[in-house]
């Protein structure tokens, strides 16, 4: 996709076969083929970015979102063509061939963005990073009702960093690393001296910086 999107964005590409978008009201004239396929090229290019940015992080996934992130990203992938296939059909719409402009559908137009920007959303929110709220002030430093940001991807796990897996009773705990072993980490919690071990497919990520404290919150 980027490779393909640059020529036609720089309007690089003449009236071909093959290569571009061949409607026949894109091929009446050049100057009409040379409008579209850079709206589409453009298009192309930086939903490109978020399909290579997507893969990249494939390579940084926790065991537990191995298996679903392929197809995660394989759907990303599909929404960033049709993505770009919508824009350019509707950039048609918006400047057909004799000029005359439709009246502007503004619903459809944002309807159509919020869509994509929901899909997206949950892509992030499911395999890269999660907002995540501390129910129980049970670990020092950390206060009680603050609000973090959560890597979901392998960025590497150090002595001391903050991280939330998922216990037992199903419930997102939180604790501290002790050491990193190849099937998981040696964790401890609230400040005990007590050491356990948790799988790889139990870890959820690591807790990044805190955004919002209760202590920290104006008083009234």
């Amino acid at each position: 996709m980027f490779i393909a999107a640059i020529p036609l964005w720089l309007r690089l590409v003449p009236v071909n076969p093959i290569y571009g978008v061949r409607l026949p009201s894109v091929i009446a004239s050049e100057e009409r083929w040379y409008a579209v396929n850079a709206h589409a090229g453009k298009q192309l290019f930086w939903w490109s970015l978020t399909v290579i940015g997507a893969g990249i992080a494939g390579f940084y996934q926790l065991p537990r979102h191995q298996d679903s992130y392929p197809w995660a990203a394989l759907v990303m992938t599909l929404v960033a063509v049709m993505a770009s296939v919508i824009s350019t059909l509707w950039w048609l719409r918006q400047n057909p061939v004799d000029g005359q402009k439709p009246k502007a559908e503004r619903f459809a137009g944002w309807g159509g963005q919020a869509i994509v920007a929901i899909v997206v959303a949950m892509f992030i929110r499911s395999f890269m990073i999660t907002p995540y709220k501390i129910p129980q002030g049970n670990e020092p430093g950390v206060t009680k009702g603050s609000h973090w940001i959560t890597s979901r991807i392998d960025t590497g796990f150090s002595e001391g960093d903050l991280i939330t897996f998922e216990h037992e009773s199903g419930n997102p705990w939180i604790a501290r690393v002790v050491k990193r072993e190849p099937d998981g980490l040696l964790l401890k919690r609230g400040g005990s001296p007590d050491v356990f071990f948790v799988k790889w497919d139990k870890i959820v990520g690591k807790m990044l910086f805190s955004h919002f404290s209760p202590n920290a919150a104006p008083k009234l």
